[in-house]
């Protein structure tokens, strides 16, 4: 990783195996409890943005556009009926129920449409796998949670991602109100991870926000620069660098986040601002990454991390 001018970050503090795929059962993680909440509140965000993208591959062709209509509505209203028991108020016993039966939502949804559907569902088998997809992704964030309830050590389950078609993905569409730019780069070469999608999903768009918010603050407009590529020295790892032009942090506040503490912005009316950027600290070093960070006040910031590139 480059050397960085500006305050850096330490060295970090190894919690677990470098490679998820031999990680000792000894090595477990203990999620620290000011990450549960978060994490509760991204999965609820992240399986919404499933069941739409879901809802908007099955498309049934053979069916009236009425009846088609009326099944869409129907699996709609049953998933919102689950979502309401995942709110926070609801109940630890409350939430881990409506966690397993939309567990069983999510599996019945795929028995229906992938493995037992009388009438295709899809117009291609690309939409179909697309389909399976995001019905497992669910399934997965869904067991994630069920371990937060219980307080079971927490899970991580790696996989090869592809990241610029994971940050496509949780871009916010500018159609919706949201004015902003991303620029990525290398477009001519893809970076696949192999890491938690999850996990690098609530990184990703837990360093988004703060970058639009900075730029936001500043009143300027939102341009945030994303580049990544695999590194010569260590080909098993990938470096990605997530650049904005926004108001930036003090000096204070890098040697706050430098001593692993939080701290709250008093002229922002957004959420905490470190206490973010350390659940990221933990994540990106589960998967035996390092993150560093690059700042200037009133002229934006760099934040510069590691994550395992999938060499299949």
């Amino acid at each position: 990783m480059r050397k960085l001018s500006a305050v850096q970050m330490p060295p970090p503090v190894r919690m677990g195996s470098r490679d998820l795929r031999h990680r000792a059962p000894k090595e477990d993680l203990c999620l620290p409890t000011k990450m549960r909440e978060p994490l509760f509140h991204f999965t609820r965000h992240t399986l919404n943005n499933s069941v739409s993208s879901m809802l908007a591959l099955i498309t049934l062709p053979n069916l009236p556009d009425q009846q088609r209509s009326e099944l869409i509505r129907g699996i709609l209203a049953e998933y919102s009926s689950l979502r309401k028991n995942l709110n926070s108020g609801s109940g630890q016993l409350s939430q881990m129920q409506a966690a397993a039966e939309m567990q069983e939502f999510f599996l019945r949804l795929q028995r229906r449409f992938v493995f037992t559907s009388e009438t295709d569902a899809f117009e291609s088998d690309e939409e179909k796998q697309a389909f399976s997809r995001l019905i497992n992704t669910a399934r997965v964030q869904l067991d994630k949670l069920l371990g937060i309830l219980n307080g079971d050590p927490y899970r991580q389950f790696p996989e090869k991602v592809s990241l610029f078609r994971l940050i496509g993905d949780l871009m916010p569409n500018p159609a919706e109100g949201t004015k902003h730019h991303v620029y990525r780069y290398p477009e001519t070469q893809p970076v696949f991870l192999y890491a938690d999608r999850f996990d690098t999903a609530l990184v990703l768009e837990n360093f988004f926000s703060n970058a639009f918010r900075a730029c936001e603050r500043k009143g300027a407009f939102p341009f945030i620069e994303v580049s990544a590529f695999i590194q010569e020295e260590n080909p098993k790892m990938a470096e990605i660098t997530i650049r904005d032009k926004g108001i930036g942090f003090k000096t204070e506040e890098l040697l706050l986040i430098r001593s692993r503490k939080g701290f709250t912005s008093k002229d922002s009316e957004g959420p905490d601002h470190g206490i973010g950027i350390q659940h990221c600290r933990f994540l990106i070093e589960q998967h035996g990454g390092i993150l560093e960070i690059s700042s200037r006040e009133g002229d934006g910031t760099d934040i510069i991390f590691t994550m395992p590139a999938s060499t299949a």
